[in-house]
């Protein structure tokens, strides 16, 4: 990438974690077939799936265990995600286990009394070992393992040495990856030097014209015009060129930056198309739009069920499981509604979606409930 005639050497471009893990799987795969890398690599990434199916097993209150673990697969099902699961070559791929377990171990300590003794060291560097693996696969996840980290400290019950473990883990991960990129390219970063130019494919003139992009299509398509008649010296000043266009953009244009804001809520939130990647036909297009309609409502229902439950007189313990939720959400989506999204962006929210759900109704006493019922109904019948 760079300029004609005038290459650059990228050496902060990515996250380390799909890099290591592409260069190992290549290495023990003999670096023969692309299918045989993303096979291996969907089986090891399944890892903290199977964490998260085994922390749900062992805390279930009022729902089977074997549907707690389901919410876990489910998302197996859905074409978005796993698409993604199968794919090496997107950070999100890497990053979705990670966040289902950071997720799921947060919510189970935010959730416990300050004396449980459910609330043990090894949950808590589970915790911050899923927050340190989430950012050093995305840069743009650091908002969201910031705001987990303070959760667990501000929500969660125990000794504030365990609570403060996450964040801790956190800042030495983002402090390590800094002092990483200042060795090598002698300029401190706590993300990455394409960050620039993603913040400019959203923010520019032409934004509006261009998305959501055709299907099969990308924003990648028009860096050349964005670069276009521009030479930089290095990966850095080609980031702070992007970005301090992208800001100007932003200052001098406010009405088209909100318009394109809209816009990416939208695809984030609401749309039931596939953007940025090849759209499927026939049998897998409907897989692929039924998946999407599907997690619409569900991720909906759950962000508008969580809002009713903060707001009601529900359990405290309740509450924190709804706020953790939203935050997750709204951190997921503010780097993509700030730069630009596609449907993989959102992927990862479908498994947090999908155990929200699931966490939320193991804490009704279903027997109780209907238990109730019937004997209201059978009170309403006697003469």
């Amino acid at each position: 990438m760079g300029t004609p005639g005038q290459p650059i050497d990228f050496y902060a471009a990515r996250m380390p974690v799909p890099v290591i893990a592409l260069s190992l799987l290549a290495e023990i795969t003999h670096n023969t077939t692309q299918s045989e890398i993303s096979s291996l690599k969907a089986v090891i990434f399944l890892i903290p799936i199977w964490l998260v199916a085994w922390n749900l097993l062992r805390r279930s209150r009022n729902l089977p265990p074997p549907i707690l673990v389901l919410a876990a697969f489910t998302p197996f099902l859905m074409a978005p995600f796993l698409a993604d699961v199968v794919n090496p070559q997107v950070e999100e791929g890497y990053a979705y286990g990670f966040v289902a377990l950071a997720f799921v171990y947060c919510a189970v300590l935010i959730s416990n009394q300050p004396a449980s003794k459910e609330s043990s060291w090894a949950d808590w560097i589970i915790l911050s070992c899923a927050l340190v693996l989430i950012y050093l696969t995305k840069s743009s996840f650091l908002p969201l393992c910031g705001l987990i980290a303070l959760l667990s400290i501000i929500l969660g019950g125990g000794a504030l040495s365990k609570r403060a473990t996450p964040l801790l883990a956190l800042l030495v991960a983002v402090g390590g990856w800094a002092a990483y990129v200042y060795v090598y390219t002698g300029h401190a970063s706590v993300g990455t030097s394409l960050d620039g130019i993603n913040f400019h494919k959203g923010n520019n003139l032409h934004f509006l014209d261009r998305y959501p992009p055709a299907p099969g299509q990308a924003l990648d398509q028009f860096d050349s015009e964005l670069n276009a008649g521009r030479f930089f010296k290095s990966e850095w000043s080609f980031d702070a060129y992007h970005k301090s266009e992208a800001i100007k953009f932003i200052f001098n244009y406010p009405l088209i930056f909100l318009e394109g804001v809209g816009r990416k809520l939208f695809e984030f939130f609401l749309s039931i198309e596939k953007i940025g990647s090849t759209k499927s036909t026939g049998l897998r297009g409907v897989w692929e739009t039924l998946s999407l309609v599907v997690f619409r409502i569900a991720n909906i229902g759950a962000m508008a069920g969580s809002a009713a439950l903060i707001c009601a007189p529900t359990a405290f313990p309740l509450k924190k499981l709804c706020a953790l939720y939203l935050v997750t959400c709204m951190a997921i989506a503010a780097p993509y509604v700030i730069g630009f999204c596609y449907t993989r962006h959102v992927s990862v929210l479908i498994m947090p979606t999908l155990l929200t759900i699931a966490i939320l109704a193991d804490h009704i006493d279903w027997r109780a409930a209907i238990a109730l019922k019937f004997k209201a109904g059978a009170g309403a019948t006697r003469p």
